[in-house]
């Protein structure tokens, strides 16, 4: 998975007696043919998907329901992030961290994004305010 090749990614062959171990590792942290174009597709599905069901968890009356869908929201927009950047997707106490750190989006955008995932209450303004910043 991902976090697997991740988490490969950073470790170190103390000893091997010849390279295949080396080799085995290399072949296994990178991505496959056409993996990259299905995962951004997958995570950008998952960006617009929560959005929409957000809004129909709006207009059934459930905000609070809304407001976590977009944090859902938020966190595929995350994953869609590392992909772009050629990189597998870390675990999820590194994962904003390790955002923060990728050389895309621009600070600004990463900034929003966190910014993003704070509710300030449950609100259909507030609904429409983060709707409104994550399709921007």
């Amino acid at each position: 998975g991902l976090v697997d090749r991740w988490d490969a990614i950073y470790c170190k062959i103390l000893f091997e007696r010849d390279t295949s171990i080396s080799n085995l590792l290399r072949s296994k942290v990178r991505f496959e043919k056409g993996e990259k174009k299905k995962l951004i597709n997958e995570f950008g599905f998952g960006v617009s998907w929560s959005v929409q069901l957000a809004q129909v968890f709006e207009d059934r009356g459930d905000l609070r329901h809304a407001h976590l869908l977009l944090n859902n929201c938020l966190d595929n927009l995350i994953d869609y992030y590392f992909i772009i950047n050629n990189q597998f997707v870390p675990y999820f106490k590194w994962k904003y961290y390790y955002f923060s750190r990728l050389k895309k989006p621009s600070k600004k955008i990463k900034d929003v994004v966190f910014d993003l995932f704070f509710i300030r209450n449950y609100s259909k303004e507030e609904l429409h305010r983060r709707i409104k910043l994550i399709k921007e």
